[in-house]
């Protein structure tokens, strides 16, 4: 997915976080791993007011994880988010596919949903 501007901006965060916890609220999705979609030590996900004042601390007090996960998941604009599910390699997964594709982002993000199931239909659709 990619933004307008600097992912780590408070608009952008916020954007990010509510399409991140959109996300792991879809059927069949058991959570979202990346930079906006951090969990408490119990597991619980963070509210977004948290993630954002994590995000806009000056790199140098962030957790050295967080600091990690930036920069595997962010470059420029573009940004990963995982979603994990026990329905890839299915045909449920890539119904899954279709309702995350159809699931608007919001926040002036755009999406491509990418990985196996996707590439499956896609080929499928051609």
């Amino acid at each position: 997915m990619s933004v307008q501007g600097d992912p780590l901006s408070s608009q952008n965060v916020a954007a990010l976080t509510d399409y991140s916890s959109r996300l792991a609220a879809v059927a069949g999705v058991s959570r979202v791993d990346g930079p906006f979609s951090l969990a408490d030590k119990t597991g619980h996900p963070l509210p977004t007011s948290a993630v954002s004042m994590a995000l806009a601390a000056p790199a140098a007090s962030r957790p050295a994880a967080l600091n990690a996960l930036l920069a595997t998941d962010i470059r420029g604009s573009t940004i990963h988010l995982q979603v994990i599910s026990p329905l890839a390699g299915t045909q449920a997964g890539q119904t899954l596919v279709k309702t995350l594709r159809n699931l608007a982002p919001g926040g002036g993000l755009t999406v491509a949903v990418g990985g196996t199931d996707a590439s499956s239909l896609d080929f499928l659709r051609a």
